[in-house]
């Protein structure tokens, strides 16, 4: 009735990751079948992940509490998927979102901090992942394509991070960059949102390694192999298989948010 699922136990710092996740799959179904049987649970779902928004703007792990950047991303495309689907979301929501987003802001706003906790420390620590859903805030909330701070972050994130799949027969020096689907996932979203070059950079390899690392056969065939990427060890296959499923729908899931006028 509250509108949270009623999810099996899973550890206590998952379970708004997954009322988030959970929200839009379910506000996607309601907008693409407009069936009035999932209207009112995908509105009370809304109304929970409102509520569950933290004092400074932010979510995290429980109800009300001040937010941190990882879990925030997953309700901006949660909210997101509400408004697509025609249910509304509050605008002191996205005010109060927006003031969280500018709170973990690092080099002028083209990169992003997991938490801010004092101001006698700067927001952190940066990562590719949080940084990259940062800079997809700054798109859904209207950063023009070539609006520096964006342009600039696009680039840090294209030049310290690359799609490449490290076999577990390689030794450790040998790796060439760290494996993290996580980030690669959100790195996904904001390029192609920004498309041009960059975009065109970032498909060259993963339209070719993703797909030619998906396993071919066997009782894990269609899978793909969680070792050795950064949080494999606790999400297992289906995370793996999941982040890379959605870095692959990009092309038909999100339509870019620019659209280049015609001259």
């Amino acid at each position: 009735d509250d509108g949270r699922f009623d999810i099996p136990p899973i550890p206590e710092h998952h379970m708004l990751y997954a009322h988030a996740q959970a929200t839009i799959a379910l506000c996607v179904l309601y907008g693409m079948t407009k069936e009035r049987r999932f209207a009112e649970p995908a509105r009370r779902a809304v109304d929970y992940a409102i509520a569950a928004q933290g004092p400074h703007g932010g979510w995290r792990y429980d109800p009300g509490k001040p937010g941190d950047m990882s879990v925030t991303g997953w309700y901006l495309m949660a909210l997101k998927s509400a408004e697509m689907a025609g249910i509304e979301v509050p605008p002191a929501t996205w005010t109060r979102f927006e003031e969280f987003v500018n709170s973990v802001a690092v080099a002028d706003g083209s990169q992003y901090g997991y938490r801010f906790e004092t101001p006698l420390r700067p927001p952190g620590p940066v990562k590719a992942a949080v940084s990259a859903e940062g800079l997809l805030c700054r798109q859904y909330f209207g950063w023009p394509r070539r609006e520096p701070r964006l342009v600039a972050g696009i680039e840090h994130l294209l030049a310290t991070n690359a799609i490449a799949w490290p076999s577990r027969t390689m030794r450790l020096e040998e790796t060439p960059v760290e494996k993290d689907v996580y980030a690669w996932y959100y790195i996904t979203q904001v390029v192609h949102h920004a498309g041009g070059e960059p975009w065109q950079r970032w498909n060259a390899a993963l339209r070719d390694v993703l797909p030619s690392a998906q396993v071919p056969s066997g009782p894990q065939a269609g899978s793909w192999d969680p070792g050795l990427d950064k949080w494999g060890h606790i999400g297992g296959r289906l995370f793996t298989t999941c982040f890379c499923t959605w870095m692959l729908e990009v092309y038909y899931r999100h339509l870019p948010l620019y659209q280049e006028l015609a001259d």
